[in-house]
């Protein structure tokens, strides 16, 4: 469905009409809409990868341990996929996301209260961890600043969208809807030459012009079938708008601000609003702008505090699968799939980089180079010399 769609009503000509001025008005609200649909794109396109360890060497256990944690279980009531999506739009809609390493399991903090050390690592105190749902649980234990994992917001622009833009918008929205239902109010005239003639109600009761005046506006604005009766000396003209109101201004605005916010979360437009097509590079974009950033933020985080400073010399570095963050469809690829076998990948390295199941054979890690490479600062002599031979 159209995000419009779910803003908009259309009328039988297929004309948009703004439906519930107030409600919509409130609802609309930028954390609540646009910027929560550019926090969705990018924590899911980011949550359903999985993470994997590069090594030169044999690593500790407890590094490899942390692989189940990152990628099935991070703690006893959450996937790896909803833990990390959380993760994602706490530290985009927040500007960080703390997130304690118990050495078994992982979680969200909502709030702690942190040391003023600077020599020294900081401990954190009072700790609240965040729960699936609404659920906290404060922690009586303090940890180190090792313990904690720290993920800031690499994207100030889109921070600032966040933080500054809310209430001139929510303003807007407010004003906007306001100024519609004025326009679709029913404005009439009442026309007489004698505001003195004899008027009587109903019952043959007198009562003022005045008096008629606010009776026959209640029966002209009533959602009831009426007969009104009007004297002859009495003219009613309807000055009301003939033509249909359209939310036209509204939608207008809606639009830009999508726009700015697409651009400050470095999403492509085509992506943003759906209308991607096959032979855009949307998705591309969207990773390599939009969630690479945060995934820099991440791995950097998790090198420095899940694996051990040999370990990380020794060339440890914990990866997010790149592969993961969009299909990728191998029979369209053979050739270029092919072209990694000739320059030394093996089997099990392509299915390793694909995401797929590793074989387990002998053959299946052999690297072979078909491609006739020479090195170029021999400048053809050792063809020379090895045809001489």
């Amino acid at each position: 469905m159209s995000l419009f769609r779910k803003l908009f009503k259309r009328d039988s000509g297929g004309t948009m009409v703004f439906d519930d001025g107030d409600d919509i008005a409130k609802k609309l609200h930028i954390k609540e809409f646009w910027i929560d649909h550019a926090v969705t794109l990018i924590s899911e396109t980011i949550g359903k990868a999985d993470f994997k360890i590069s090594s030169k060497k044999e690593m500790g256990g407890q590094t490899k341990s942390a692989l189940y944690i990152l990628n099935v279980q991070p703690n006893p009531n959450e996937s790896s996929t909803e833990f990390w999506i959380k993760v994602i739009r706490k530290m985009m809609l927040d500007g960080e996301c703390l997130v304690l390493n118990t050495g078994t399991a992982l979680f969200r903090i909502k709030s702690a209260e942190v040391s003023k050390s600077v020599t020294v690592g900081r401990t954190y105190s009072k700790i609240v961890i965040e729960g699936p749902g609404d659920e906290i649980e404060e922690l009586t234990k303090s940890y180190s600043y090792s313990d904690i994992l720290k993920f800031t917001v690499p994207n100030e622009k889109f921070q600032n969208l966040v933080n500054n833009y809310y209430e001139d918008v929510g303003n807007y929205i407010a004003s906007a809807a306001k100024s519609y239902r004025r326009s679709q109010s029913r404005k009439s005239i009442l026309r007489t030459q004698n505001q003195n003639i004899p008027i009587a109600d109903q019952k043959g009761n007198p009562i003022t012009f005045k008096d008629y005046a606010d009776k026959l506006a209640g029966q002209v604005n009533s959602e009831n079938d009426e007969i009104i009766l009007l004297p002859a000396a009495i003219n009613l003209e309807d000055l009301s708008d003939k033509t249909s109101k359209n939310s036209e201004d509204i939608t207008k605005f809606m639009k830009q601000f999508g726009d700015a916010t697409a651009a400050a979360a470095r999403i492509p437009l085509d992506v943003f609003y759906g209308t991607k097509t096959e032979k855009s590079d949307g998705t591309a974009d969207l990773i390599n702008f939009a969630c690479m950033p945060y995934i820099k933020i991440i791995q950097n985080e998790l090198d420095g505090k899940l694996s051990t400073e040999k370990e990380y010399f020794e060339g440890t570095r914990f990866i997010l699968n790149k592969f993961a963050l969009q299909y990728f469809n191998i029979i369209s690829h053979a050739t270029s799939i092919d072209k990694l076998r000739s320059v030394g990948f093996s089997h099990n390295d392509i299915m390793k980089a694909l995401d797929e199941p590793l074989v387990d054979e002998e053959w299946a890690n052999r690297r072979y180079v078909t491609k006739n490479y020479m090195n170029v600062e021999s400048d053809g002599k050792e063809e020379e010399n090895e045809t001489k031979e």
